[in-house]
């Protein structure tokens, strides 16, 4: 078997941290299976990088997030059953309203000490925005939400329910023109590409140059807890895992610079690291 470099530093030292021989619900609905089918997940011995190696060549995400993604045989509900299950959380319950209102203090915060923001309405960009749950918590009367998702029947109770301005499509620097935003976030979406690195890059196109760039992750450190192999986290759709070191170097190719970085335990028990970035270019005007 020929082991895959790491996605970082290119190193061909690796370990096995988990291996599955069946597949999971993403795997079956794209009929992605049969003999000799395995799925592992190996951590860089250079860099710490956790990343998959497959028995099966195929994109699994190509198509899946635009049509089976959201399918109930594969989430167990429908979307607006979801949506409505979520949005009704407690705050104290929800990871994403959480999300909402650590990152307003976090923006706000570090916009000010970097940037000297003051108070006026700002824009925001959320890329694979989902359901738009986050947005819908984090949206008020000082911040103008744009989504982008490439579900269409997301993106169509996003604008329906929610009222959120939802893109429908796969983001990249030519989506949204060349309109500037001075916030943009990924939530959770990272960890589902093979090449991070040219997603994070393609947001500068769309970012003010004393904008801010959110990225959130699942953290890497999910593997060293118990039961850590059946947890959603290590599901098919997720390509790559980090931590602060990693997360970092993605970061740092990708041409933006770590202002803040944070290590969260979510309400629902997952783990997340999160970073608040700013492009490399403007570094020197502070």
């Amino acid at each position: 078997m020929n082991l895959p470099t790491c996605y970082l530093c290119s190193s061909d030292l690796s370990t096995v941290v988990f291996n599955f021989l069946k597949p999971d619900r993403f795997e079956k609905i794209m009929r992605i299976g049969g003999q000799g089918f395995f799925r592992e997940w190996r951590s860089c011995d250079s860099c710490g990088l956790l990343y998959t190696n497959r028995s099966y060549i195929e994109n699994l995400n190509s198509g899946l997030y635009e049509k089976k993604y959201r399918d109930p045989k594969v989430q167990g509900e429908n979307i607006e059953s979801k949506a409505k299950r979520i949005l009704n959380l407690p705050i104290i319950e929800s990871d994403s309203a959480m999300r909402a209102e650590r990152l307003k203090i976090s923006v706000e915060r570090v916009g000010k000490m970097f940037f000297n923001w003051r108070p006026t309405k700002r824009k925001v960009l959320d890329i694979g925005a989902g359901l738009n749950i986050f947005l819908a918590k984090f949206q008020d009367s000082n911040w103008v939400a744009t989504a982008v998702e490439v579900d269409q029947e997301a993106c169509n109770y996003s604008e329906k329910h929610l009222g959120i301005k939802t893109i429908c499509g796969t983001y990249d620097s030519h989506l949204i023109d060349e309109e500037k935003f001075d916030l943009i976030t990924l939530n959770r979406v990272i960890e589902h590409t093979d090449d991070p690195i040219h997603l994070i890059s393609s947001c500068k196109s769309n970012l003010k140059d004393n904008g801010l760039l959110y990225i959130e992750a699942p953290d890497a450190v999910t593997a060293l807890v118990n039961n850590a192999k059946n947890r959603e986290t290590f599901c098919s759709p997720h390509y790559m895992l980090f931590d602060p070191l990693t997360l970092s170097m993605v970061v740092k190719k990708s041409g933006f610079y770590i202002l803040e970085i944070q290590r969260v335990l979510e309400p629902s028990g997952g783990f997340s690291i999160n970073v608040l970035c700013c492009k490399s270019t403007v570094i020197n005007k502070f």
